[in-house]
């Protein structure tokens, strides 16, 4: 495995393990962050931006489709496609997004943040093995 992979692993762990706890411990304040981030124009705006070029980033110094490696790949993808619908059709993805903010299942979301934290820095610091 490669220095661009392993460091994009361990990149994404530490963004997925520090969003997910923030959501397990302090539920209300995450709620209420990514409601008003949603509703901003400005801010939605500017999180399209930049899914967008760490997506296309990610697909184009990363685009290798065997073994683990391919989760970065993916992961690029679907930073690239966020960004991109973002900035295509804003009001549907607010719409979406609010609504995923809103349900039973928030905290359910720190959990599996964690959970994809934890895969993504095993291959991150293990995946060599692989």
């Amino acid at each position: 495995m490669d220095d661009v992979t392993q460091f994009v692993f361990r990149l994404i762990m530490v963004v997925y393990i520090a969003v997910g706890l923030g959501i397990l411990f302090s539920p209300e304040y995450y709620r209420k962050a990514f409601q008003r981030m949603f509703e901003n124009r400005g801010i939605t705006y500017f999180g399209g931006i930049i899914a967008l070029v760490v997506g296309f980033g990610v697909i184009t110094h990363h685009n290798v489709w065997e073994g683990w490696p391919l989760l970065v790949t993916l992961f690029g993808w679907l930073a690239f496609l966020k960004g991109t619908a973002v900035l295509v059709v804003p009001e549907h993805f607010m719409k979406v997004s609010t609504r995923l903010v809103k349900n039973d299942h928030f905290y359910g979301y720190g959990v599996m943040a964690i959970v994809f934290g934890f895969v993504f820095g095993y291959f991150g610091y293990f995946g060599y093995f692989i």
